[in-house]
C-alpha cells in the first residue's frame, strides 16, 4: 500500500494485475523458511532493482521512498535468516520447536 500511495501521490496511475498464488504445502517448518528467506531475498534484489532506476533517472523522491524499503528489507531478511538458522540448529525437535515458537511470539 506504500508504493501505491506513493504513485498515487506522485499522479502515477496504477492498474492491478492477478498475481499468481504462493505455495500453500510444506513438509516441515524448515522448508516453509527456506522458501520465506528466498522470497526476502529476492524482493530485496526487486527494490534494489528500482533504486538503481530511480538513480539513474535522478528520482531523488522514489530514491526516499525506496531507502524506507531497503531498510525494512534488511530487518525482514534478517529476521527470516534467523529464525532458518534456528530451524537448522533444531531440527525436528519438538522442545526446540515450542522454545523458538514462545520467543517468536514475544515479538512485537
Amino acid at each position: 500500500m506504500k508504493f501505491y500511495g506513493y504513485v498515487l501521490e506522485r499522479g502515477g496511475k496504477i492498474t492491478l494485475q492477478p498475481i499468481e498464488a504462493p505455495e500453500n504445502s510444506w513438509k516441515s517448518a524448515l522448508e516453509v523458511f527456506e522458501t520465506v528467506y528466498e522470497h526476502e531475498t529476492k524482493v530485496t534484489k526487486m527494490i534494489y532493482s528500482l533504486m538503481d532506476s530511480a538513480k539513474e533517472e535522478k528520482d531523488y523522491a522514489s530514491e526516499e521512498i525506496l531507502n524506507w524499503f531497503i531498510k525494512e528489507q534488511v530487518e525482514e531478511e534478517s529476521n527470516s535468516s534467523y529464525i532458518l538458522e534456528t530451524l537448522k540448529m533444531i531440527k525436528e525437535s519438538v522442545g526446540g520447536l515450542y522454545q523458538l515458537d514462545h520467543h517468536l511470539g514475544k515479538r512485537q
